[in-house]
């Protein structure tokens, strides 16, 4: 699932701390790391990115990824489905591709687009780009927030994480509880963005970008679920069989999308309606048998494990 870290502060830290920062996100990749640092006039940049191979399984799509003008570094968590019809609209544009993978089409679309390219992007993501012109840091979250993305502001430093683990090693993190908190917790279960556990610290707030520049932070949104259904009242279908075409062709068009990897690709298999129709389209667009993984238990109340096996054999999926 990759991870993604780094920094803007006053004060130089070595590499071997922001390697120690990145690496507490090992388990979220661990095919490859790779970090970036940079120094201007009163401040320092760093950059650093784990990485769990997808697309492009190559030392091509290594991260932190710079652009080929040399003014954009990105590092980046997740997948952005639409990428191959990016790329196109990008090399019309003459844009110029060495890899297969994402990555490289988010770094030129925000080269082309600047922060609207990511009202483009079809996927999930935690993106970090720095420019080296403006001397700006964009972050940017999917628009559910389905990839995690921390940040840390105070006394000139900002440090940013898909964690807050490499955030806690910054060597200039203040480790406070935010008591004002504390009563989301206890009420909630959980905090909502962008509250978090520490002060100074926050959760990016899904479908925004965060734009860091001369000490001070600046941030927008991109897309909003409020807005959006209030556009699609607007566009009601009244038709039940026009209604079922329709969800038929998205859910085929998710599916199918989210199945393009250089990797193996399976399917979590629970037994019930949701798993098994995403599973069904999954196997009816591949030209092998789907992976399927189920987990049973040994209270026969909850255990779903006979109904998976049994819609895993009538779609005929290598089950697990």
């Amino acid at each position: 699932m990759c991870g993604i870290c780094g920094y803007v502060g006053t004060q130089k830290i070595n590499a071997e701390i922001l390697w120690k920062m990145n690496n507490t996100m090992f388990h979220r990749g661990p095919n490859d790391g790779g970090i970036w640092q940079h120094t201007e006039t009163e401040r320092e940049i760093g950059m650093a990115q784990r990485r769990l191979s997808i697309l492009d399984l190559s030392e091509l799509g290594h991260q932190p990824m710079v652009s080929e003008d040399g003014r954009y570094i990105i590092v980046y968590n997740g997948e952005v489905y639409n990428f191959g019809e990016l790329r196109q609209q990008l090399e019309q544009k003459s844009y110029h591709f060495f890899s297969n993978c994402d990555t490289e089409v988010i770094l030129n679309a925000f080269s082309e687009w600047g922060k609207k390219s990511f009202e483009k992007f079809n996927g999930m993501f935690a993106i970090a780009i720095y420019d080296k012109e403006e001397r700006r840091l964009t972050l940017a979250r999917d628009r559910i927030g389905k990839k995690p993305l921390y940040y840390y502001f105070n006394n000139g430093h900002f440090v940013f994480g898909s964690e807050l683990k490499p955030i806690m090693e910054y060597p200039f993190f203040e480790r406070r509880v935010n008591k004002n908190n504390i009563g989301h917790l206890l009420c909630d279960k959980y905090l909502v963005a962008p509250y978090c556990i520490f002060e100074n610290t926050y959760k990016m707030v899904p479908g925004t970008i965060l734009e860091y520049q001369d000490d001070s932070i600046a941030i927008s949104t991109f897309w909003n679920v409020v807005d959006q259904y209030s556009k699609q009242k607007e566009r009601t279908i009244d038709n039940l069989d026009a209604s079922i075409n329709s969800l038929n062709e998205l859910l085929l068009d998710a599916v199918e999308s989210r199945m393009i990897a250089d990797v193996p690709v399976g399917t979590f298999l629970s037994g019930g309606i949701d798993s098994a129709l995403v599973t069904s389209i999954a196997q009816k667009v591949s030209d092998k048998p789907v992976n399927t993984y189920s987990i049973g238990f040994y209270e026969k109340e909850k255990d779903e494990a006979p109904y998976a096996a049994e819609i895993a054999n009538f779609l005929g999926t290598k089950h697990h």
